[in-house]
């Protein structure tokens, strides 16, 4: 079954964000529009059943931000399940100043593994933060972690040995060249 992503108004988020078990006030529709210029609501769904949805926060410039008094900006899934990609990305304070942001998470439940959705989430993440002023994407992988290490690979991540931590990698993604 196809997975459709389409572009939603504030009104359509806040009433997913009312039926979602993952919502806060880092997230609430209305608060997101105080704290950033402009948010983009963006929704999944799977069968004409809404999966997940999930905020862009833009700048005045148009790019891809963070907004205040926040830590972590993500997606809200319905029905308490998880049957699409997972996806937590979010700048870290070692990193912000460099234009790198940092992927914390991208999970595919069981049943969905082997499709290549973690693939076209890890492409279309690369493609919309590359229309931003990022010099790049971080992140950190479990060697063991087969299928993750294949994608990242496949994707054109560059891994590194960890120096904190010999059981991962550290993973890199350079977006510009600067």
């Amino acid at each position: 079954m196809a997975v459709d992503i389409n572009l939603i108004n504030e009104a359509q988020a806040l009433d997913l964000w009312a039926d979602s078990p993952h919502n806060s006030v880092f997230t609430h529709p209305q608060v997101l529009s105080k704290l950033s210029h402009e948010v983009d609501w963006w929704q999944a769904d799977k069968g004409n059943q809404p999966q997940c949805i999930w905020p862009i926060c833009k700048s005045t410039e148009k790019q891809v931000e963070l907004p205040a008094l926040t830590y972590y900006v993500g997606s809200l899934w319905m029905n308490g399940v998880f049957p699409l990609p997972a996806h937590c990305s979010y700048f870290r304070k070692s990193e912000v100043n460099e234009g790198i942001i940092h992927e914390a998470f991208l999970g595919i439940s069981p049943q969905e593994r082997g499709k290549g959705l973690a693939t076209a989430l890890q492409a279309y993440t690369i493609d919309q933060l590359s229309r931003n002023k990022l010099r790049g994407i971080s992140g950190n992988v479990l060697k063991a972690n087969g299928p993750s290490v294949k994608m990242l690979l496949r994707t054109g991540f560059i891994l590194t040995d960890d120096p904190d931590d010999a059981a991962n990698y550290r993973v890199f993604y350079p977006l510009t060249t600067l």
